[in-house]
């Protein structure tokens, strides 16, 4: 675990509780690992790097963000839960917000300041720099987490290898670093 509270192993986010809909469980393989909350350090340092960041809040069509009220809109929807299933054929779309927009320097999400309809397969297949997606390593690939840096969100080699770590991404995601 490291000190913004995230263990290394494939987490499965999920949230329980109804008196605090604020309050998340990660876990593995279904068994409870630990509780964060939304008001944690670890959701505060995320913000101040990520204009969206999507962990498991899904209201009807639209992954909400945890980092202000915007989301990303689900077309053709074909699962529940709070996990998107490596099997979906849905595609997801981030609002054409001025933020959103300068944020994309990869053209994940836009192109020409128009929004992309991306598949599970596209999300997981390439490898974004200013779009992270977490999924385990091993078959099946369902996407537990999104989130999209800041424009302004420099990736120094702490950061990235603090990412790389807090989002089980591929060691070699944006870069070598050892």
């Amino acid at each position: 675990m490291n000190e913004f509270g995230i263990i290394y192993a494939n987490p499965k986010i999920y949230k329980i509780g109804h008196s605090n809909p604020k309050e998340f469980t990660i876990g593995y393989n279904n068994h409870k690992i630990f509780t964060i909350n939304e008001i944690t350090n670890w959701f505060d340092y995320l913000r101040s790097l990520m204009d969206f960041l999507w962990i498991g809040n899904i209201n009807g069509d639209k992954l909400l963000s945890r980092t202000d009220d915007r989301y990303a809109t689900i077309t053709n929807k074909d699962f529940v839960g709070t996990i998107i299933p490596s099997t979906s054929v849905s595609t997801f779309s981030l609002q054409p917000d001025a933020d959103y927009i300068a944020d994309d320097l990869d053209e994940c999400w836009f192109a020409g300041g128009i929004s992309k309809h991306l598949t599970v397969n596209d999300l997981i297949g390439t490898d974004w720099n200013r779009t992270i997606v977490l999924y385990p390593n091993a078959s099946p690939t369902n996407i537990s987490a999104i989130a999209l840096f800041k424009s302004t969100t420099i990736l120094t080699d702490m950061l990235r290898d603090q990412i790389v770590h807090d989002f089980l991404l591929w060691i070699f995601w944006s870069e070598i670093h050892i």
